[in-house]
């Protein structure tokens, strides 16, 4: 049996969540450059006399470019036919082998066009 409270799985449960959000900003800042182009600066304030307005600083961000393809891949579609069983239930040993049979083909189809996907540049 665990000596720990259950307040200490939340803590655990919110350090993880953190440690989370902070990997994925990371991600996300590594994948694009990012450059200071211009300083910021605070406003001159005077309480009596207008002033300046303050400027936030520039950046240049150039993000990763992303090509993103699309390739045509035929697939062989097989055609199913299903008998339902009659109220006896005589035909459903029937049943259950057309549809064995079926899974089967539409599982070897799915196996050529993956090799055939894998096949093309």
């Amino acid at each position: 049996m665990s000596n720990l409270s259950p307040f200490a799985n939340k803590h655990r449960i919110a350090r993880l969540g953190g440690l989370s959000l902070v990997l994925i900003a990371s991600l996300g800042m590594s994948a694009c450059d990012i450059e200071k182009t211009q300083e910021g600066e605070m406003p001159d304030v005077d309480v009596d006399v207008d002033a300046d307005p303050g400027r936030l600083p520039r950046y240049d961000v150039d993000t990763a470019d992303v090509d993103v393809g699309t390739k045509e891949v035929e697939v062989t579609v097989p055609d199913v036919d299903i008998d339902m069983p009659n109220e006896e239930g005589d035909d459903v040993e029937d049943f259950e082998d057309d549809t064995e049979e079926a899974l089967d083909e539409m599982e070897d189809n799915l196996e050529d066009a993956r090799d055939d996907a894998e096949d093309r540049p």
